[in-house]
């Protein structure tokens, strides 16, 4: 009896030190996932920023010298990139269009849909490897639309519900982050948002590539899955 009495009062300690353990590791995982995705949201900011000290605009050869600073691979890793998506007037398309030619030749908003609202990705650094995404309009697909407007009604950084990266061949699950900027630079009250809605500043993540990234400098003790509504990203 004693020695029972032993072995389960040893076993229910080791079994409350596991799970005070694993309570402890769970937490140091969300907090690190947490502070990542903080940090990305911190680069749309600053992306934002570097717009309006520019007088609320930017070509491609500015937006690339921003990114270059950032120097991505090493301070965020998991991002997939940074770029520019601005909000085009039906009427306003084809000089649009003509003027974004004007550096790059090849440049067209797709795919074609039937919302009269034109959302394309204008930059997005690093161009050689995210070149398939330059021109793609987010009015095309309601996830990435979604969270568009809800960034541009609220002002505040949104992140899409689930998409595939067109730029990623493996067609595995990813999303977007994106931050509105404004003609002004302040956030305009509720009722002249729109109006005067410029654009958003965005980064795509590929999922398997972000957890990657986050996780890299971390030995977990623990295993774990990404979901949203039911689906493993």
């Amino acid at each position: 009896v004693l020695t029972f009495g032993a072995w389960y009062i040893s076993k229910t300690i080791a079994n409350d030190k596991a799970q005070e353990r694993f309570h402890h590791e769970v937490e140091k995982l969300n907090e690190l996932v947490q502070d990542r995705m903080q940090n990305y949201a911190f680069a749309l900011v600053s992306g934002v920023g570097t717009i309006t000290a520019n007088g609320g605009d930017i070509d491609r050869q500015q937006w690339r010298a921003f990114s270059e600073s950032l120097a991505l691979p090493e301070r965020l890793p998991g991002i997939n990139g940074i770029g520019v998506i601005y909000r085009v007037a039906p009427e306003r398309v084809d000089s649009f269009i003509e003027s974004q030619r004007q550096l790059l030749p090849d440049f067209s908003i797709h795919p074609t849909h039937e919302i009269n609202d034109f959302w394309p990705i204008t930059y997005i650094e690093p161009e050689d490897s995210n070149a398939a995404a330059i021109g793609l309009d987010m009015a095309h697909e309601t996830n990435r639309y979604t969270a568009a407007l809800k960034a541009m009604y609220t002002g505040t950084t949104q992140i899409t519900g689930p998409i595939v990266l067109v730029q990623d061949s493996n067609r595995t699950p990813g999303f977007l982050i994106y931050h509105p900027f404004y003609q002004v630079p302040w956030l305009p009250g509720e009722d002249d948002r729109e109006e005067l809605f410029t654009g958003l500043v965005y980064a795509p993540f590929i999922m398997a590539k972000l957890m990657e990234g986050a996780l890299a400098s971390v030995n977990r003790l623990v295993s774990f899955s990404v979901t949203d509504q039911g689906a493993t990203l």
